[in-house]
C-alpha cells in the first residue's frame, strides 16, 4: 500500500440518529455481510442496552466498497463494527451528537462504501446513512461490558405450571 493511497476509518451512521437496529434485524445485517462474503464474526460486547459486533474481512470484502475483482494486497478493511441498541452513544467521529446504530469500517483501503452497497443497506434493512471517515487509527480493544451494564436475567415464572392451555392428563 502506497502513501497516495492511505488507510481510512470509515463510518456509516443512520441518518435518523434515533434509529434503532432491533436485536433481529441487526442479526440479519450480520447475517448478510457474512452470506455476502463482505464480514464474518469473530467477536461480540453484549451489554444490556447496546451491543458492538466486531467482525473479520471475508475474501469479497471489497464488495462493499467496488464492483468486480479485487486486485489489491490483503483484504479492503483491517476490521468492521456493527454496533446497535436503544442507549444512543457519541458517535465515534466525524458528526455531531449521538446515534444508536452505526457500521464502521476499520483500515479501508477504497474509501468510502459504494452507493449500491448502501442502497442495498437502505432497502434491506431500512438503514438509511450518512458516511464520515478519517485517516486509519490504531483500532482501540473490543470494548468490556461493565459489570452493571450486562444484560438482565428474564424473571422466572413464580408456582407451579398447569401445563399446556387446553390440555388435560386422565388417569385410566
Amino acid at each position: 500500500m502506497s502513501d497516495d493511497n492511505p488507510r481510512l476509518d470509515v463510518l456509516l451512521v443512520a441518518t435518523d440518529r434515533r434509529h434503532r437496529l432491533w436485536p433481529p434485524m441487526a442479526v440479519s445485517l450480520i447475517r448478510y455481510l457474512d452470506a455476502d462474503g463482505i464480514a464474518t464474526p469473530v467477536a461480540e460486547s453484549v451489554a444490556d442496552e447496546w451491543v458492538e459486533v466486531y467482525l473479520a474481512p471475508r475474501p469479497t470484502a471489497h464488495s462493499a466498497f467496488v464492483k468486480g475483482a479485487w486486485t489489491g494486497d490483503g483484504p479492503a478493511f483491517v476490521e468492521a463494527v456493527v454496533r446497535f441498541g436503544s442507549r444512543p452513544e457519541p458517535l465515534p467521529y466525524g458528526g455531531e451528537g449521538t446515534a444508536t446504530t452505526w457500521i464502521e469500517f476499520r483500515g479501508s483501503v477504497l474509501g468510502e462504501p459504494s452507493a449500491e452497497f448502501r442502497k442495498k443497506i437502505a432497502d434491506l434493512f431500512r438503514l438509511r446513512t450518512e458516511v464520515f471517515s478519517r485517516p486509519h487509527e490504531p483500532p482501540p480493544p473490543h470494548r468490556e461490558v461493565p459489570e452493571d451494564e450486562l444484560p438482565k436475567e428474564p424473571e422466572k415464572r413464580k408456582g407451579p405450571s398447569s401445563g399446556a392451555v387446553g390440555t388435560r392428563v386422565e388417569d385410566r
